[in-house]
């Protein structure tokens, strides 16, 4: 079949370009032995190397792009690279893109800035699964189970959250309209909510004192 032949013909291309280069980067880093080489003479060796890896990686990813039976994405494909070099290394060590690295320094900072609420799809609806105490949202009266079905008068209908999220979010002290569905109510309430910067609690009290902060103390005796 014509796919089977061009995976095989790419297959092949990569194969043979892999092939080629260790043979040359060996030929290169090997000094003579009666004349030592020295860590200022190495260095231009080391990175020759790197260039002749780095042009195998680009004509890999050329002969893909040319003729690989599917469409692929340039970006996908280096992350991929990326991912595969990180694997040789513990497994600590990872790639974060930059559709994730909001979403890594909210969870490192435990901060954000927004309207305090964990929000999610659920039947096709934008769903409150949590108000956070003491946000604008907790104190507007969004409550867990609480369906949002407009932001700034427009619909959440068939919504992903990764949208859902960037709305909702904003500058400190902006406003932000949303249409809320309440548990058991047949119309949605609008309200207005500012934004602010919104502190993840890592640690929780026992319960909540008078001021609605987390109380710590099991006997205050």
């Amino acid at each position: 079949m014509l796919v089977r032949r061009s995976a095989c013909y790419l297959v092949a291309i990569v194969l043979a370009s892999l092939a080629f280069v260790p043979v040359h980067a060996d030929e290169a880093a090997t000094p003579a032995v009666t004349q030592p080489e020295t860590g200022a003479k190495l260095k231009p060796k080391s990175d020759a190397e790197y260039y002749e890896l780095f042009k195998v990686l680009a004509d890999t990813m050329d002969q893909v792009e040319r003729n690989y039976v599917k469409d692929v994405s340039r970006r996908e494909l280096m992350e991929a690279a990326i991912h595969g070099v990180l694997s040789k290394l513990d497994p600590y060590s990872n790639y974060i893109g930059p559709n994730d690295m909001g979403r890594f320094k909210v969870a490192v900072e435990n901060q954000f800035t927004g309207i305090g609420i964990q929000v999610d799809v659920r039947r096709g609806q934008l769903t409150v699964l949590s108000p956070i105490a003491g946000s604008p949202a907790y104190r507007a009266g969004v409550h867990a189970g609480d369906v949002i079905t407009e932001i700034e008068d427009k619909s959440t209908e068939g919504i992903n959250i990764d949208e859902a999220v960037r709305r909702l979010k904003g500058e400190a002290g902006t406003t932000v309209k949303i249409s809320v569905l309440h548990a058991g109510g047949t119309e949605p309430e609008k309200i207005t909510v500012t934004r602010e910067i919104i502190q993840i609690e890592s640690v929780r009290g026992d319960r909540r004192d008078e001021h609605d902060q987390w109380d710590f103390m099991l006997d205050h005796e």
